[in-house]
């Protein structure tokens, strides 16, 4: 076949793509000019026992994963998922799906024995991302679209915002299978009302494009969700580094001031540097561009001068602060560089902190050759014994969820699982108390009806 898009969009459990599950898997495959190819593709998956749902989750994506009529397990649908679905040449696509379902996918693959990376790479297969596209296009070239504002009052690319601004048909947001044909309708839109900047944004899913663009290009247009939604989530920025051994680039954001950079220690930039959760930003200008994830940048001479007022950036100002960060390049990189190392070893040690279960160690290491080349067995319940304890006991896991009672050993595993992650811990219990008072507090009666089925299921254990 020769490429293809694969628009997709998960429901889940909840936000974490290693302690969390998919629910719903709903995919639409398109030639490249967007026309529909073959039927849609709409899956719901068997909820592993061991695995509390979030109730906000489910009453946004309104599943009850108890009551999932047709429903198959996760190893039926790993096995269809990577057979049917990731074919050769195809370009997997979706509205966010590169920092959310892409990261889903990979726990998926890893918990059934599957490469957790090879289906969005080998093959000729690739992923993209059309949230990018759309900032970008809002920026840079908005003529053709329109453009919606929230409730708050400030402009929003939330899907179903755009669908309803822009008469596009989307019956049931939130439904993966309804988002994705929104999705794919958003892109025919961008892609007729703006080709250029719609082929210009699919060459750089290539990670070599995106290396030789941060490479020969001393300043970019980056559009991103870390810059203001005031400033249409858009700037100019400096380029620092391009790092290949950790695929990232170091970029600082233009509308800023740089002297700071030189004012601050090495170790005051790494705690200004630090993600805070309570306000969910870092309080330093200074971005890191992930080379493989289809980042939105651009060469600077793309913004036009009314594009600087759209985005609010004073042309004076960003020359300014360029020519600042010359002056002082070398000093400026060896403090970022110093600042980067120690906020590294503060996220190792927090890394290795963590209590993990043995399905959520993905990002822990790649596993060996030796142990890969048993994969295929696994996934026939062959006897296998891998190297590690921690891929003994996943092997386990995925026997117990998956072909319950085809292993008793497996099948006290899981018990024990559940009774440490779950009752041990007291995680069930404080999940139930939570139920019952959001069931007191609720008023409509079919988020009720979702929300009784969860402590249902949580009183069963």
């Amino acid at each position: 076949m020769s490429d293809s898009f694969v628009f997709y969009d998960l429901e889940t459990t909840g936000i974490s793509s290693s302690k969390d599950r998919i629910l719903q898997f709903a995919a639409q495959r398109t030639d490249m000019n967007l026309n529909l190819v073959g039927e849609p593709i709409d899956i719901k998956i068997e909820l592993a026992e061991d695995i509390l749902p979030s109730p906000e989750a489910c009453l946004v994506n309104r599943i009850d994963p108890t009551k999932m009529e047709g429903a198959i397990n996760e190893a039926e649908f790993a096995k269809i998922f990577n057979e049917e679905i990731a074919t050769k040449g195809t370009i997997f696509a979706g509205f966010n799906n590169l920092r959310f379902d892409d990261n889903f996918i990979r726990f998926l693959n890893y918990r059934n024995f599957y490469d957790p990376y090879r289906w969005h790479w080998e093959n000729g297969r690739s992923r993209w991302d059309i949230i990018d596209l759309v900032r970008m296009t809002r920026a840079l070239r908005p003529e053709g679209m329109n453009w919606p504002v929230g409730e708050d009052g400030k402009q929003t690319i939330k899907l179903e915002k755009l669908t309803k601004e822009n008469n596009l048909t989307h019956d049931n947001a939130h439904d993966a299978l309804s988002d994705v044909l929104a999705t794919i309708d958003v892109a025919k839109l961008i892609k007729e009302n703006q080709p250029k900047l719609f082929n210009y944004f699919l060459n750089i899913r290539n990670k070599d494009e995106v290396i030789r663009l941060l490479n020969t290009n001393k300043t970019l247009v980056y559009s991103s969700a870390k810059y203001s939604t005031e400033f249409l989530n858009t700037t100019l920025v400096y380029v620092l580094d391009v790092d290949l051994t950790t695929t990232s680039s170091k970029v600082f954001d233009l509308r800023s001031d740089p002297k700071e950079l030189l004012e601050l220690t090495a170790e005051e930039l790494a705690e200004k540097w630090r993600y805070n959760p309570e306000n969910r930003v870092s309080l330093l200008p200074i971005k890191t561009i992930k080379l493989n994830r289809c980042p939105a940048i651009a060469s600077a001479t793309t913004i036009k001068d009314e594009g600087y007022d759209r985005i609010k950036l004073d042309k004076e100002i960003v020359e300014k602060n360029i020519k600042f960060i010359d002056d002082n390049i070398d000093v400026i990189k060896e403090k970022v560089i110093a600042a980067t190392k120690i906020l590294n070893q503060i996220d190792e040690k927090r890394f290795e902190e963590k209590v993990k279960y043995p399905d959520e160690t993905l990002f822990d290491g790649f596993t060996s050759n030796t142990d890969a080349i048993k994969f295929p067995n696994a996934r026939k319940l062959e006897d296998i014994i891998f190297s590690t304890t921690n891929l003994n006991n996943l092997y386990k896991l995925y026997r117990a969820r998956n072909y319950p009672h085809s292993d008793q050993e497996s099948d006290i595993y899981l018990k024990e699982i559940i009774k440490q992650k779950l009752v041990d811990s007291g995680a069930l219990n404080q999940y139930i108390k939570d139920l019952i008072e959001k069931i007191n507090l609720e008023e409509n009666k079919d988020n009720k009806i979702i929300l009784d089925s969860l402590l249902d299921r949580a009183k069963s254990y």
